[in-house]
């Protein structure tokens, strides 16, 4: 009897999971896909074949074998929604800017950025009057004279990380017949997260967190560090009326707010800052790491940044610290680090929602269809790129004003585009190419890894951003 009852339950779910993934099915039929019972973060044995959509491999796999791959569009039917991913350039701005008001934000994946209340990131509809306030306040912490300040002190930071960390834990290594002395990590991550941290503090909240001290300051962002500087520039601002010569994003927002009438609140400034820190120290750690892995392999191609860097920034005593002014000059690194970007973006897609029945390219997407901004799928993309799995910094012209035109053609992507391209995006790219070229003064980078050998494979670590696991590398001392 139990066994009967049993078997029965177990009928009676599976058919109803079965209509209800055809009755989502039905209303995407006609865009080429595939389906699913429910999204994990794994494959499951058994059920492997149908439980990988949070695996952007398997998402371009799918793409490949059963989307439709000339104009990047694939499908996904579960129990409870359907995901629709585009990769396709011209797709992706009728989503993005010319109907890119029939898809707000999806809420689901930005839930967990809520700490302390709506952000830049949250809010859903970027044509609101709350989502235009937090952009507006938001802006000016991201103005040239910031991102000057932004390199000056990533310089002394790396320095910092050389002469306390990597300068103290030198040793010697046999590597190709040579013997060589430098610094060797099994934990890259760890240490370009201190830096990006120390970044962080200095720069967004002119804080000093100690980091390569082995002490510790305030808490990111806390209330008391946001009470005690919109006082400090209240009190500015009383006595003068005239704006305080700071420079970090923390006082550049609570300056911005208070101009504007204070439009904003304490916890919004509060989340802001949050989703700043976050993003200003994750992404920018992972992007480095990646590169760092890419160019270890490639002497050639490290060779070729070294010397750029060299004939720019000199050599031995005539050596100076990379600078605002030199980001434009340094076109191969900035290469480099467009093509890290582009075979390694720290976030994989961007999710909207149709809030109504819209046709994108010939495909109609029904209301309520959840659509993938595919970050990593419009980089492998091989109707936008040549070879797209391979690391080719030249594939991006080392004319800084032809390579700017990159940034808006809708195929090289990482921050996304339109209204919600990520506000920091060249707080990031200038913060990686002062830390990436004052490395590549020092050292010489060589990745370890044999991965012939799958032990030694790197592999990918999924969590907030996808960072290399597994990677070990050799930072080579350069002798002068």
């Amino acid at each position: 009897m139990i066994l009967t009852l049993t078997v029965i339950t177990l009928l009676t779910i599976l058919c109803y999971v079965a209509i209800k993934i055809y009755l989502n099915y039905q209303k995407v039929s006609h865009i080429p896909g595939g389906w699913q019972v429910m999204s994990f973060f794994w494959r499951i044995p058994f059920f492997s074949e149908y439980m990988f959509v949070n695996n952007h491999h398997a998402i371009l796999d799918l793409m490949r074998k059963k989307g439709d791959l000339e104009n990047g569009i694939t499908r996904v039917s579960l129990m409870d929604r359907n995901l629709v991913y585009i990769s396709n350039k011209e797709m992706l701005k009728e989503v993005i800017i010319t109907k890119g008001n029939n898809f707000p934000k999806y809420f689901r994946p930005y839930e967990v950025f809520k700490t302390f209340g709506d952000n830049l990131l949250t809010i859903l509809d970027a044509n609101s009057s709350s989502w235009k306030s937090h952009h507006q306040i938001c802006s000016p912490a991201f103005t040239s004279q910031n991102l000057e300040y932004l390199c000056e002190y990533s310089s002394e930071c790396v320095d910092e990380l050389f002469s306390t960390r990597w300068g103290k834990k030198e040793q010697e290594l046999e590597i190709g017949g040579k013997t060589v002395k430098g610094y060797l990590t099994r934990d890259i991550k760890s240490d370009f997260s201190d830096i990006t941290l120390s970044i962080l503090g200095r720069v967004g909240f002119d804080l000093d967190f100690g980091i390569f001290e082995k002490s510790s300051d305030s808490e990111i962002a806390s209330n008391g560090t946001i009470k005690e500087r919109k006082h400090e520039i209240e009190k500015q601002f009383g006595s003068s009326g005239e704006r305080m010569n700071r420079r970090d994003l923390l006082s550049c927002l609570i300056e911005a707010n208070l101009v504007q009438k204070g439009v904003l609140t304490d916890n919004e400034i509060k989340s802001d800052a949050f989703i700043f820190s976050l993003a200003g120290h994750e992404t920018t750690s992972t992007t480095l790491q990646w590169i760092c892995y890419e160019l270890g392999k490639r002497p050639d191609i490290q060779q070729k940044a070294r010397e750029e860097i060299d004939s720019i920034l000199g050599v031995g005593e005539s050596r100076r610290n990379p600078t605002y002014d030199d980001f434009p000059k340094l076109n191969y690194l900035n290469q480099c680090i467009m093509e890290g970007l582009r075979l390694h973006p720290p976030v994989l897609a961007n999710f909207r929602v149709a809030k109504k029945s819209t046709t994108i390219g010939k495909y109609n997407i029904p209301k309520g269809t959840i659509v993938a901004i595919d970050l990593f799928g419009s980089h492998a993309n091989e109707n936008n790129w040549t070879e797209p799995s391979d690391f080719i910094p030249e594939r991006f012209s080392s004319d800084f004003e032809e390579r700017q035109k990159t940034h808006t053609d809708f195929t090289w992507i990482p921050f996304s585009m339109g209204q919600r391209k990520c506000i920091g995006y060249k707080f990031a790219q200038y913060e990686a190419f002062t830390i990436l070229s004052r490395i590549l003064q020092f050292y010489e980078i060589i990745t370890l890894n044999n991965e012939s050998n799958p032990s030694e494979k790197v592999r990918e670590l999924p969590g907030p951003t996808v960072g290399p696991g597994n990677l070990v590398l050799f930072f080579n001392k350069r002798k002068f």
